[in-house]
């Protein structure tokens, strides 16, 4: 079976369009001509590829395409976690080395992902950043896919499609029902020149990226109280209901709602809210300063970032001891 390519010109043409009329110094990737074609269809084939990343493969030049909805379930994580246990994989995460990003295409096909976990539930200091779909990406086209009912847990920065993503294109990416936690042990101790905490549900931080119409429903993005605030060292906290940290680049199309349920006759069965949320009430006075933002679409952007034709409905909630700034 043939993979059914859904590469939406108009928004590559917008995003150059932009790029051209305002100076932005975003680098399309060079996408449209297809390599070797890797078609998922169940979760041993995505554990092969990730297994393959973890050892060094970028993709570049190939395009991964799912050809059915994956679920992944208890026994996909166990065999996961001891066959490939010297891989130190614990979630189903391509390109956790960031030497060696995604830089292919991965097609969704208009498919589903369910389950994709990362859950450590309070546990010790063992929690790891970037521990979504993808880690780091570079170059990458990512498109025409669900991710759903999915629990992320993440050190300092992270997204359920990705943690860190450079020059990378994401397109017709739908998130539901699904929270991201991030913590901040005591490793962020080597945090000191970075960037400080970054959480959005579709990705922590975005370095020169086009995002189009991508959407959050349902979502919760979150921070969890530690002892370790003190390591940030004077940088801020950046939670976003689509992005943590828009670094150069465009948001455009995308939104953030609620997720609802209706029964037969039209009425409210169940609705999840989107909700933003940053709590710290431990060693709050080491803060130094710092600011924390809560955003419902971006919690930071800068170097010439901007956002059309967006919106949130996100419940923001911010509660600590330091300069505090809630935003859209």
């Amino acid at each position: 079976m043939k993979c059914k390519f859904k590469i939406n010109l108009r928004a590559v043409a917008l995003a150059i369009a932009v790029v051209l009329l305002l100076g932005i110094a975003v680098s399309i990737p060079k996408t449209l001509a297809k390599g070797n074609v890797i078609e998922i269809y169940d979760a041993d084939d995505l554990m092969e590829q990730v297994v393959l990343s973890a050892n060094g493969k970028t993709f570049e030049g190939d395009t991964i395409c799912l050809m059915n909805d994956i679920t992944l379930t208890d026994a996909d994580y166990t065999k996961l976690q001891t066959t490939y246990a010297s891989l130190g994989l614990a979630t189903f995460t391509f390109n956790i080395k960031e030497e060696s990003p995604f830089m292919g295409e991965f097609d969704g096909n208009g498919k589903t992902i369910s389950n994709l976990r990362y859950d450590i539930s309070g546990a010790s200091a063992s929690s790891e950043a970037d521990t979504g779909l993808f880690a780091f990406t570079k170059g990458a086209n990512i498109h025409d896919f669900i991710i759903k009912d999915s629990v992320i847990d993440a050190d300092y920065r992270g997204g359920i499609v990705a943690g860190l993503a450079q020059n990378t294109i994401f397109n017709n990416i739908s998130v539901q029902n699904s929270t991201l936690t991030l913590y901040c042990y005591n490793v962020v101790l080597t945090l000191g020149s970075d960037g400080g905490l970054t959480g959005g549900v579709l990705v922590g931080k975005a370095e020169n990226c086009y995002i189009y119409n991508c959407e959050a429903n349902g979502c919760t993005v979150s921070t969890n109280t530690t002892s370790g605030v003190e390591a940030i060292s004077g940088k801020g906290m950046y939670l976003g209901g689509i992005v943590g940290d828009l670094d150069g680049g465009v948001l455009e199309y995308s939104r953030v709602q609620d997720s609802i349920t209706r029964k037969a006759d039209g009425t409210i069965d169940v609705q999840r809210e989107s909700l933003i949320k940053i709590h710290y009430d431990v060693a709050v006075g080491a803060l130094g300063g710092i600011t924390a933002y809560a955003g419902g679409l971006v919690g930071e952007m800068q170097n010439g970032a901007f956002c059309i034709d967006s919106f949130s409905t996100a419940d923001m909630n911010v509660y600590t001891a330091t300069y505090v700034s809630v935003g859209g």
